[in-house]
């Protein structure tokens, strides 16, 4: 009965050292994975800024990358290449300008970073919105393993509308006139052009000034890309004088956001003024009152 209890003990024994080496190996390999893992570069887009801020269709702008460097050890021979729109095997209407759609840096050091500035310009048919854009890394360690990694950037894009003022007509210079009278109705004039390939939205004209005119606003509403709408108002009786106007077409871009064009113009109105009329002067005055007591000048 003994020899089958130590049997038993020794069986026991054997097991419990059996489990603490399989669990010693476990958290040994354990450390190993984590020790890999700190001791070993890695890359980040840390910041980008993109100038102008909102990029416009069809111009030109600059895509400035920080990336760092937030690993443990050195990171070489990186490779970094705008890849393409997310979601989308390329670009699309991106385009990089002066360069390829990638760039080479030989080194960054450990808790340290590089700026880079890529020059970039978008197709004017693209539609305005937020892009995300497809960063790829590939670099090594000092010891040749080599790694990737992938970030994504937005660049918000706006088209622009092209909204102008084309064939302005106004009367120079005219007679002074009352209303009732006979008269030739001078008018003012003018065709607003959407110049842009798309539909712009909520046009409308005002005009602003002295004079007094039957109609001094006019709403449009939304302009087809290629089209045109005129405004034309006449002007009421007014007083001899010089008049300053502005004509301004106002609209709305993609996002929302208000956006005008402006014409200035001038009206002379030719006559004799209410003030021409009047006696100049206390001198004035009494000579007149003695021109009319004795009747001359009559």
């Amino acid at each position: 009965m003994k020899g089958r209890g130590l049997l038993a003990s020794s069986r026991m024994v054997f097991v419990l050292i059996a489990l603490t080496v399989l669990t010693l190996i476990s958290i040994l390999t354990r450390l190993q994975v984590v020790t890999a893992a700190t001791n070993q570069p890695r890359l980040q887009v840390s910041n980008y800024t993109v100038e102008p801020e909102i990029a416009v269709a069809g111009k030109p702008f600059k895509l400035v990358i920080t990336i760092e460097n937030v690993g443990e050890r050195d990171a070489h021979d990186i490779n970094v290449t705008l890849a393409s729109v997310e979601g989308q095997p390329t670009l699309q209407y991106f385009s990089p300008l002066a360069r390829g759609n990638g760039f080479f840096i030989d080194e960054i050091e450990e808790d340290e970073s590089r700026d880079e500035i890529i020059k970039m310009t978008t197709n004017d048919k693209i539609e305005s919105g937020t892009y995300n854009l497809v960063l790829n890394f590939t670099y090594e360690s000092s010891g040749g393993q080599e790694y990737q990694g992938t970030e994504i950037i937005g660049v918000t894009v706006l088209r622009e509308p092209i909204i102008k003022i084309d064939g302005l007509k106004y009367p120079t210079e005219i007679k002074q006139f009352k209303a009732g009278e006979e008269n030739d109705e001078p008018k003012i004039v003018a065709n607003v052009v959407n110049a842009s390939d798309f539909v712009v939205n909520a046009v409308s004209v005002s005009l602003s000034g002295d004079l007094e005119v039957i109609e001094s606003s006019y709403y449009i509403g939304n302009l087809e890309g290629g089209g045109f709408d005129t405004y034309e108002t006449e002007i009421k009786d007014l007083e001899p004088g010089k008049y300053k106007e502005k004509l301004t077409v106002t609209y709305r871009n993609d996002f929302g956001e208000e956006e005008q064009v402006t014409e200035e113009f001038i009206v002379k109105v030719k006559g004799e003024t209410t003030k021409d009329k009047e006696p100049k002067g206390l001198w004035a005055s009494i000579v007149n009152f003695f021109k009319a007591l004795l009747g001359i000048g009559n």
